[in-house]
């Protein structure tokens, strides 16, 4: 073998003992990862802070008597929704990171939204309700055997079914990973989970007033510009994923996306029982019912690593109503379909308060 074919191996040797004592070992060349766990402690109080705004139009109004061909009927309507839910919750026992009793007082819920029938002439609709829940306590007290909360409010006036449906989870939980991630890992989330970062306020039972409209108000309590809750149920499909893209000073920011995910439940009950006094007076029901509902978006999660809390939640997107609903009476049926779609905006803050003695020497 000549001296310089022999140098040559010789100096490959050397390189890849070179290379390869440059290598980091395996736990050295692990990646980095981060804990999403909550850390609430006992005596903090949060002011929760939630709002959506839904701008929707009428896509289409069809109704079909029997075989006949399907009417459509030529109405614009625009329909715009701000609605708002805060809230304070007090952290009273912590063992082990989880809760076990808190308290939560609701400052304010409602929804005002307008209606307006884009016709020279036609005046819009407004309307603002609300829950009837401001300044009413509830305590939470952790069941281990039973795995969930259970809940005592107080105040004559507490409507039992709304709060009972105020999810008992920490804000924006229900997105965090399963456990400890890297940077640009990827998980799922049950689109059914969407409930608790898009209608955190449960399902409301808003309080009529006295000249209020009652299409409109039974239209909002059906989910439709309303909560959300009323709409993420029944059967769900589509593909709901959540991405850490970025830590920055201990914040971890998650983006989510939310592709063609879908909702169909039954309203048959619900439109029974939220007829109108003329619709009964002439014998109109509705035997059945169906709503379809329809989110694609994204949106951005910032958590506090180190406090184990979120900071903030936005989420901006499209969303689609369809309700298709068959009538009997007036001396015959039809069958009822109406699509409303448009755009949904959410943003949910969360901010730490005066601890619970300070506080309660207010």
């Amino acid at each position: 073998m000549s001296f310089s074919m022999t140098h040559c191996i010789r100096l490959l040797l050397l390189g890849g003992a070179l290379f390869c004592g440059s290598q980091p070992s395996s736990a050295q060349g692990a990646l980095k990862v981060f804990d999403f766990s909550p850390k609430p402690v006992a005596g903090e109080v949060w002011h929760r802070d939630f709002q959506a705004k839904h701008l929707l139009g009428l896509d289409s109004l069809v109704r079909q008597e029997g075989d006949l061909p399907p009417q459509r009927i030529q109405i614009r309507t625009r329909l715009s929704a701000d609605n708002r839910l805060r809230y304070v919750d007090r952290l009273a026992e912590v063992e082990g990171g989880r809760i076990h009793r808190f308290q939560r007082e609701i400052k304010e819920s409602q929804v005002v939204a307008n209606q307006d029938h884009l016709q020279e002439g036609a005046p819009p609709n407004e309307v603002a309700l609300k829950g009837g829940i401001e300044s009413l306590h509830m305590v939470y007290t952790w069941a281990p055997a039973e795995g969930q909360y259970g809940r005592y409010y107080e105040g004559v006036e507490a409507r039992e079914s709304w709060l009972a449906s105020l999810p008992a989870d920490l804000p924006c939980e229900v997105l965090l990973p399963p456990g400890p991630v890297a940077l640009n890992q990827t998980w799922t989330i049950d689109p059914m989970l969407l409930r608790g970062v898009l209608a955190p306020g449960g399902a409301p039972r808003y309080q009529m007033k006295k000249g209020t409209d009652r299409v409109l108000t039974r239209t909002l309590q059906m989910g439709v510009a309303g909560s959300l809750f009323h709409g993420i149920r029944g059967q769900a499909s589509g593909k709901v994923t959540a991405r850490f893209v970025a830590v920055r000073d201990g914040v971890a920011q998650v983006a989510v996306t939310v592709e063609d995910v879908r909702y169909l439940a039954d309203i048959t009950d619900f439109s029974r029982d939220n007829r109108l006094k003329r619709e009964e007076q002439v014998g109109i029901d509705s035997t059945t019912g169906k709503q379809l509902v329809e989110l694609t978006g994204a949106g951005t999660l910032f958590w506090d690593l180190d406090a184990g809390r979120m900071n903030s939640f936005r989420f901006g997107g499209r969303e689609v109503f369809r309700t298709e609903i068959q009538v009997t009476g007036m001396g015959g049926t039809y069958v009822e379909t109406v699509q409303l779609s448009g755009r949904l905006e959410v943003v949910f803050s969360n901010t730490l308060g005066a601890s619970s003695a300070s506080d309660s020497s207010k």
